[in-house]
């Protein structure tokens, strides 16, 4: 699933030279010493030394055999890149080859259904045009490395074309892409083979799409797009949805539903990404028009950012605003949402601007599960690494076959122009790093400090040589932390109910994040040394 950069309001987090980036499940570090590293621990995160700058776009994807997992990874920037992982660790990266005709921006990749080849499809820039191009790879597992094995191949002559995505299933590909205002699509195979392209919709203004394929019965498969609409003065928000077969030029066959719309004088979307289940027929009740689509509203005058969805389970629409119950976070930016299905369980994952003081005052990747009838499974949000102080955005996600296998999750760190990446259960089991699972984002910060206060305090802030902390009501285990302005753990205490005294006086002098986990509940507060 990838995660695309949008020119206007809703990336105010665009800033100068740094990026946005969304890749799958790898890491690079230091590209330009020629060196690509795996996480050591899935729980973990990773941070590069390569300084990427100026990546906006971003895709990935996953498949497994018999437990072997391949990972794949693309992004733009100064460097685009494709880089995989094969069964957790053998690790790689080489340059899109597009980059040696021209300049590649707006990457996507899907796998074959063995993990073994990979179709990219990007914009190619060649100093005039803007066209859509694709490329095909081929993966040796004795040599760990992958091979060109279609070259740069043009899906549109001497246009300007923009947002192309790509899915697969099995080995049915689609890629979509908007030209001219209207949205297009090619079928084909993981070594392209493409037919000509078939209009998905022309009338009026049209950008942002994505596509979802998937199968109805043992024989027959279906596509389901989505894409923004401009019209009289509204941004409308549609879904279409046909047979793959008739994915070629001139057919008809397709239905289109409209799903919302927003005066464009009152908000704006920002690219919707959609989803459909992994498998059909299956016992979990799906029917072949089942799918899952998010999106990021921002409401002007209100200054407020609503993460949508919309669906079908069983053919039944639902839909529901993710981000507005338990805790209200629309005052705050939230954009650029992904999705995934993984089993019954759907998984939304976005960016969130804590404009609350919840978590670091900073943009931060955040994730909420419902079910596949969109109704949440808990009420918390989780955040995909609370122990970074930095800015994190630009997400990327992707869920796996069976309900037992993991989600992937990228980010991009806007402060150190680091990409970063971690794989989890799909029920989120192990998705913060530590014993903690989910962080509990509170609407008012005054209402989180009284309640934190009922259950720790600790002083003095500034501290010298000690620290006191005390703790009230601890049920299992209390424990603290001293993470440095990187995130890096530099000291933890066990914490037991009452006053509990320790020595700081080995650290330097600076600004800490000071962690409580109190029965899995975690708290984060500000703490000076000063010597």
């Amino acid at each position: 699933m990838k995660t695309c950069l949008f020119k206007f309001k809703f990336v105010r987090l665009r800033v100068q030279s740094f990026g946005i980036l969304v890749i799958f499940c790898l890491f690079i570090s230091n590209i330009n010493a020629q060196t690509y590293f795996k996480l050591a621990n899935q729980s973990d995160i990773v941070a590069s030394n390569s300084s990427m700058n100026e990546v906006v776009n971003t895709g990935n994807d996953v498949n497994d055999q018999a437990g072997t997992v391949m990972l794949v990874n693309v992004w733009d920037g100064d460097e685009p890149t494709f880089a995989w992982d094969w069964d957790n660790g053998h690790t790689g990266y080489t340059d899109i080859d597009g980059t040696s005709i021209g300049t590649v921006t707006d990457p996507d990749v899907v796998l074959k259904s063995d993990g073994q080849k990979a179709l990219i499809v990007y914009i190619l820039y060649d100093g005039d045009y803007e066209d859509v191009y694709y490329e095909t790879w081929e993966y040796s597992i004795g040599g760990n490395s992958w091979s060109i094995s279609t070259n740069p191949t043009s899906l549109t002559t001497n246009q300007d074309c923009s947002s192309p995505n790509v899915d697969i299933y099995l080995d049915s590909v689609v890629v979509v892409y908007e030209c001219d205002d209207a949205i297009y699509a090619h079928k084909g195979d993981i070594d392209g083979n493409f037919l000509g392209a078939r209009t998905v919709m022309a009338t009026n203004e049209n950008s942002k799409p994505d596509v979802a394929v998937y199968l109805e019965t043992s024989s027959d498969y279906r596509v389901r797009f989505t894409y923004i609409q401009s019209h009289s003065g509204y941004y409308e928000l549609y879904t279409d949805e046909g047979r793959l077969i008739d994915i070629i030029p001139n057919a008809g066959g397709l239905s289109h539903t409209h799903l919302e719309k927003i005066d464009q004088d009152d908000g704006s979307y920002g690219p919707p990404r959609i989803a459909t289940p992994n498998e059909l027929p299956t016992p979990l009740g799906f029917s072949h028009v089942d799918y899952c689509l998010v999106v990021s509203r921002w409401e002007y005058d209100a200054d407020e950012y609503f993460i949508l969805e919309y669906g079908k389970y069983g053919g039944i629409l639902f839909s529901d605003t993710l981000n507005d119950s338990y805790i209200d976070l629309t005052p705050c930016e939230n954009i650029l949402p992904v999705v995934t299905y993984s089993a019954d369980v759907i998984r939304t994952s976005w960016a969130y601007h804590d404009c609350l003081g919840s978590l670091n005052s900073d943009f931060e990747v955040i994730s909420r599960e419902t079910n596949n009838s969109g109704v949440l499974n808990t009420n918390y949000y989780s955040v995909v690494n609370k122990n970074l102080p930095e800015d994190q955005t630009s997400p990327s996600i992707s869920g796996r076959f069976h309900p037992v296998d993991s989600t992937f999750y990228s980010f991009y760190c806007i402060n150190t122009l680091d990409v970063l990446y971690k794989t989890s259960q799909f029920c989120n089991m192990f998705l913060s790093p530590g014993p903690g699972n989910l962080y509990r984002l509170d609407d008012d910060q005054s209402s989180l400090d009284d309640e934190q206060s009922l259950l720790y305090t600790f002083n003095p802030n500034p501290a010298n040589n000690n620290l006191e902390i005390t703790v009230k009501g601890i049920r299992i285990y209390g424990k603290a932390s001293l993470l440095d302005k990187c995130g890096k753990t530099c000291m933890e205490f066990d914490l037991n109910n009452g006053n509990n005294k320790f020595n700081i006086s080995s650290l330097n002098s600076g600004l800490y994040i000071l962690r409580f986990n109190l029965d899995n509940n975690i708290y984060s507060k500000k703490l000076i040394i000063v010597h």
